[in-house]
């Protein structure tokens, strides 16, 4: 809205504790507009999209002549065992990836932008220039390399650490506070609780 756009949400659909999209109506949103944003794992509710889903969404984007950006930044995050599934390189598609939530190296701001359109990657790297985001400081380029090309292990520890810091709250909730409900979820740090049955206005909870 910064940038004088007009939103459009494709609002989630929540039924039986668990989300999907509703691609009736991202399909006449997509109609109205030239860029889709899509998170994936998406935050807050830490799912990952399937390939079928992914699939659906690129029809509908090349179908409307639509340009997605393709979050990707908690990509790394997922539960141990479970597998990620990226959003496959097209010419419409910008992928954005970082570092650094999965290693903890935010301070490095440094992330990486990644297209196989040139005349998209030309409109990125001008508008990055801009918005003077388009230089990394002198240790990023070097933090990132040895993130992912050394630090395979530690990441993996981090994810079973996750995973168990997951279990802890859904034993909790079942025990303690089963009127909460933990929404189930493949990804990310962040877990999202279902309140609804709590019957309290959002923000009464809040101020709570």
């Amino acid at each position: 809205e910064d940038n004088n756009r007009k939103v459009l949400e494709n609002q989630l659909i929540y039924e039986n504790g668990e989300y999907r999209i509703d691609f009736d109506d991202l399909d006449e949103k997509l109609s109205k507009v030239k860029m889709m944003v899509l998170c994936n794992p998406h935050n807050p509710i830490g799912k990952i999209w399937s390939e079928k889903d992914l699939a659906r969404i690129g029809e509908l984007c090349k179908k409307h002549d639509v340009v997605l950006i393709s979050d990707e930044i908690h990509c790394d995050l997922t539960d141990p065992g479970v597998k990620y599934n990226p959003f496959k390189a097209e010419d419409y598609v910008i992928r954005c990836l970082s570092p650094s939530k999965s290693f903890n190296i935010a301070g490095f701001q440094s992330s990486i932008v990644h297209t196989t359109n040139n005349e998209l990657l030309d409109r990125v790297k001008i508008q990055m220039h801009i918005d003077n985001s388009d230089s990394c400081n002198v240790f990023a380029a070097s933090a990132v390399m040895a993130a992912y090309g050394e630090s395979e292990e530690w990441l993996d520890e981090l994810r079973d650490v996750l995973y168990r810091n997951k279990e802890i709250v859904r034993d909790y909730l079942a025990e303690e506070l089963p009127v909460v409900r933990l929404v189930e979820c493949d990804a990310t740090y962040l877990l999202w609780l279902d309140c609804s049955a709590l019957n309290v206005a959002s923000k009464v909870l809040s101020e709570f």
